[in-house]
């Protein structure tokens, strides 16, 4: 089959010129008709050469419009050839092949010529330039992308159009093992066709000689408590052999069964069951003998079942000896309900596997004792999947645990916000940051790409922007010495305080002792009730005596408090600073993770702006007795709570209940999918004490949990998920519980998250009678949870949960080259299939660089228009005859003159000597004799003067010499003076005397 080479950019040649519009080219065949049409109208009336010089204006003005109109261009050639590499750096490529691809590369640079340019770009999930184009050299860069999970093959040639130089011949030359696992290469060779840029492949990689992969997983939506139900696995392997197939369900493992694989696909059935209700993921992973395998990342897959049955509660507390919180889920059990118990470590990082409850409760957890991720997947399980979120307070929770700007916070009813609220007067605030070289480096426990020093520059930027404008802060950055960067001032310009706080670069090394003698300078001094100190720093600190600078911090009623970032290298030498804080009343704070340092400062500045809590005893007063929370509760003999969480209720939140003060107690709203519950004041032996022994303890919250539980009626509905290529597909079958029948026409929705926290909102369109479905993009390999929104005829919503997991990078799912798709992309642009790089710059090709002369020919035809007009308009007129006359008169006259000239000093005596009488004799004399021989010619007879010569001098003039042959009519002196006058009058005579042009 011959290449199909698709047409370049409609430009169309007629050498050296190109148009870009040929089609208005036919309007140069109207210029004949054209033609004829001005000679017979507007330039009829116009004398032969006028009309020449006008129709040729109009016709040059007229054709540089249309050459415009067709863009026109000016075309020269250019033998410089450009060629851009791109080389396949994703995980299926290993770095053997990545290696020759570099060095095909360098061979073909051998043949280049002088004025040739070379590049590399690397592919994976996004393109990345790894040798800008240049002149001829060895290229060595290093073979690697930020993301090999994904090739992206399509992205790499649109990239590489746009890096190619103007003045240069374009060729893409790609080595690959053609595997694409997202978008399209061919219509990105489309692309490149019709910008004239041939694609040369050279197939890398071969197919593994031994290969074993789990292809998908397949499992019931649905299943039964307690029954078994089938899971199959389908296998696939190039040689076969024995193999293990272990089977684990949210991470724990449940059996394993030994396999023997055939060559090509095979089909495995395990049984799995679960004992209790929730959302499950069950994984297989394949164990094969060393050596007969060679990927092992493809030895998995994962899939979701939701079990039935009573709904499940997860309760995060921390672990307090001194305050033992065994009293909830008690309660909850005599109440019915399930509560599992666990601390913060045990909250599950992705939506899939938070997924098995229903619902989550946070008691008193401090926000320092969760990550990020923690709270973005807690947030996004409530919002996108409909799990409730009940936070109880303590002097650890809310405010003073330092949920303010979290995620958390965002999910709540309750806002945290201190400036909010009343607050104690007078806070002085130091915040000092170790900036030595290693606080420059990103933490090893620290997820992102932000350095310790970038995160302490972030937590006290926070820190600034909850202060008033009544506190002052002061910023101090620690090497070896204290540097003062923002002296202490009032936080009137937090600007400026930010841009002082951005200016901070790497020091030297570390001296803990100076930075407590900073802040003791800094803040001594200070006119506040308050006075508060805090350090961070990664490192250690050499001996040193801080007795003499305790003594002067209590003196001066400076608390201090320390965050130390240990990274597993023990931070030894800390422990006399450990006894400043205590001695001071501070708190010391040893984090694994630097993105914790934002939150703790948020902490400390909440709790020496105001302590967020009061304690003392009150009865909560119902604030809305209709509330579904405490409808139904005997509030008679209700005792009371001995202390809350300060917080403000947001402007949507429905409050339940309220302090003596008005603050809220109990509030509650919608977010998302999901409901959220804060009840200020803790559910456990300190400000809920007389509350254990209320009778209503167990009711209360039992009504409270349950109403915050994810809603999980799905009725007949059932939904699916599915992977597509690199794309999810959300399916889901509506029938009526009644009768059986389909249910169309029904709004539906679904919301996905996925493992990095993102949501996605995927509209499902009916696809069939009852069934309706979706796609998202499930490019990122993790797990991906969805829950399906249905608005049924009786306006009820039914919530059905759906799942599927890339278990791993599609990189790893071919087991050969696709050359075929290369093959293709080269037919499409005319490219050729390669052997090697010294075939690269074999074949030369040439560059046609049009450069535009629209605007030439458009100012030519704006300047030609006013000639045109000035032909047509400005007439040259004929000249009067009168007017001829005088000037024939006056050419005469200046002959004569010259005649007169001549030398004749006998004429000039005589003239001299004769009186006025005389000279009038002599001139009648000189009219009829004969002229002399040395007398001027005489004026032609056919130029006849209509008046006397008048010669402008200051000299008198003689008497002019006689013509030879006197005229023979003379004119009479009468006639003469009234042809003048006649002359004059038609001179002066108006223009419309004379015709006109048009």
């Amino acid at each position: 089959m011959g290449r199909v080479i698709l047409p370049p950019r409609r430009t169309y040649s007629l050498m050296p010129v190109s148009f870009d519009q040929p089609a208005f080219l036919l309007a140069l065949l109207l210029l004949p008709l054209f033609a004829a049409v001005s000679l017979r109208g507007s330039l009829a009336d116009l004398d032969p050469l006028r009309r020449s010089l006008s129709l040729a204006l109009r016709l040059t003005i007229v054709a540089s419009i249309v050459f415009a109109l067709a863009g026109m261009n000016w075309v020269r050639r250019s033998g410089a050839n450009c060629t851009l590499f791109l080389i396949d750096a994703s995980y299926s490529m290993p770095r053997r092949d990545r290696q020759r691809a570099l060095d095909i590369v360098n061979e073909a640079t051998g043949k280049m010529r002088a004025e040739d340019k070379v590049g590399v770009i690397l592919i994976g999930a996004e393109p990345r330039l790894a040798f800008e184009p240049s002149l001829r050299g060895k290229i060595a860069c290093e073979l690697t992308v930020p993301d090999g999970s994904q090739t992206n093959l399509a992205r790499g040639v649109t990239s590489a159009l746009s890096y190619f130089p103007d003045d240069a011949a374009r060729r893409i030359v790609l080595l690959s093992d053609g595997n694409e696992t997202t978008g399209s290469l061919l219509e990105a060779a489309r692309s490149a066709a019709s910008e004239e840029t041939p694609i040369d492949v050279l197939p890398l990689g071969s197919a593994p000689d031994r290969e074993a992969l789990l292809e998908r997983m397949l499992t019931p939506p649905i299943a039964k408590r307690g029954e078994p139900f089938p899971i199959k696995v389908v296998a696939n392997s190039i040689s076969g052999g024995p193999g293990t197939l272990r089977l684990y369900r949210n991470g724990e493992s449940v059996g394993e069964q030994r396999v023997d694989l055939q060559p090509g696909k095979n089909v495995l059935t395990v049984e799995g069951r679960a004992d209790k209700p929730g959302f499950y993921a069950y994984e297989a992973r394949l164990v094969t003998p060393n050596g007969a395998d060679t990927y092992a990342e493809n030895n998995r897959a994962v899939s979701f079942v939701a079990v039935e049955g009573k709904p499940r509660l997860l309760l995060i507390q921390p672990r307090d000896p001194l305050i033992p919180d065994d009293y909830l889920p008690p309660a909850m059990a005599a109440q019915n309900v399930q509560v599992e118990v666990g601390t913060p470590r045990d909250l599950p990082t992705q939506a899939a596997s938070l997924a098995a409850y229903d619902g989550v409760i946070l008691s008193d957890v401090p926000a320092d004792s969760l990550s990020n991720a923690q709270m973005r997947t807690i947030q996004a399980s409530v919002r996108d999947l409909g799990m409730g979120l009940t936070m109880i307070g303590g002097d650890l929770s809310f405010g003073a645990g330092g949920y303010y700007q979290t995620p958390i916070e965002e999910a709540l009813p309750v806002d945290l916000n201190l400036k909010k609220m009343k607050r104690l007067p007078g806070v002085a605030l130091a915040l000092a940051m170790d900036y030595s070289g290693s606080m420059n480096s990103q933490g090893q426990n620290t997820p992102g790409s932000q350095s310790k020093l970038d995160l302490a520059k972030e937590a006290t930027d926070q820190a600034v922007d909850l202060l008033n404008v009544q506190d002052q802060v002061g910023v101090l950055a620690v090497d070896t010495q204290a540097n003062v960067i923002v002296p202490l001032q009032y936080v009137t310009n937090k600007r400026k305080i930010h841009q002082g706080v951005a200016a901070i670069n790497g020091g030297a090394g570390t001296e803990m002792s100076a930075a407590v003698k900073g802040c003791l300078a800094l803040l001594k001094n200070a006119d506040a009730k308050v006075r508060h100190a805090i350090l961070v720093s990664d490192g250690e600190t050499g001996p040193y005596d801080y007795a003499p600078l305790i003594a002067e911090l209590r003196k001066a009623k400076i608390t201090f408090s320390l965050v130390i970032i240990d990274e597993g290298q023990g931070a030894a030498g800390i422990d006399p600073l450990k006894r400043v804080v205590r001695a001071t009343g501070g708190r010391f704070y040893r984090v694994l993770d630097a993105s914790q340092i934002p939150k703790i400062f948020l902490r400390e500045t909440q709790t020496i702006s105001k302590p967020p809590i009061l304690e003392e005893p009150f009865i909560p007063r119902l604030a809305t007795p209709g509330s579904p929370l405490v409808s139904g509760t005997n509030w008679a003999g209700v005792p009371p709570l001995l202390g809350y969480d300060v917080v403000n209720a947001k402007p949507t939140a429905e409050v339940a209940l309220a302090s003596h003060k008005g603050d809220p107690v109990l509030a509650s709203w919608q977010y998302g999918l999901g409901k959220t519950v804060a009840f200020t004041s803790d559910a456990k032996a300190r400000w809920g004490a007389q509350w254990l022994q209320w009778p209503g303890y167990s009711s209360f919250w039992a009504q409270i949990l349950r109403w915050s539980l994810r809603k999980s009626d799905t009725g007949s509905y059932q939904s699916a998920a599915e992977l597509v290529g690199s794309r999810g597909r959300i399916s889901v079958d509506a029938v009526d519980d009644k009768t059986g029948a389909f249910v169309n026409f029904v709004d539906a929705t679904a919301r996905v998250v996925g493992p990095d926290g993102a949501s996605q909102t995927v509209r499902l369109v009916q696809t069939g009678p009852g069934r309706y479905a979706g796609s998202f993009d499930a490019g990122k390999t993790g797990s991906y949870v969805a829950a399906v929104t249905q608005k049924t005829s009786d306006g009820k919503t039914r919530i059905a949960r759906a799942g599927l997991s890339v278990s791993y990078s599609p990189e790893y799912a071919a087991l050969k080259p696709n050359t075929a798709l290369l093959l293709r992309a080269a037919d499409i642009t005319g490219g050729r299939a390669l052997k090697s790089g010294a075939e690269v710059f074999a074949e030369r090709r040439e560059r046609r660089l049009p450069q535009s002369l629209v605007l030439f020919l458009l100012t030519l035809a704006l300047l030609l228009f006013p000639f045109d007009v000035a032909v047509r308009r400005l007439q040259l007129r004929p000249v009067a005859e009168g007017t001829v006359e005088v000037l024939n008169s006056a050419r005469a006259t200046v002959r004569e003159n010259l005649a007169a000239r001549r030398p004749n000093q006998e004429a000039q005596r005589e003239r001299a000597a004769a009186s006025s009488v005389g000279r009038l004799a002599t001139r009648k004399n000189a009219l009829s004799s004969e002229p002399d021989d040395d007398s001027p010619p005489p004026v032609s007879a056919s130029v006849e003067p209509d008046r006397p010569a008048v010669v402008w001098s200051s000299k008198p003039q003689a008497a002019p010499i006689p013509s030879a042959a006197p005229t023979a009519n003379p004119e009479p002196a009468g006639d003469y003076l009234s042809r003048l006058r006649e002359a004059k009058k038609r001179a002066a005579k108006p223009d419309e005397d004379l015709p006109r042009s048009p």
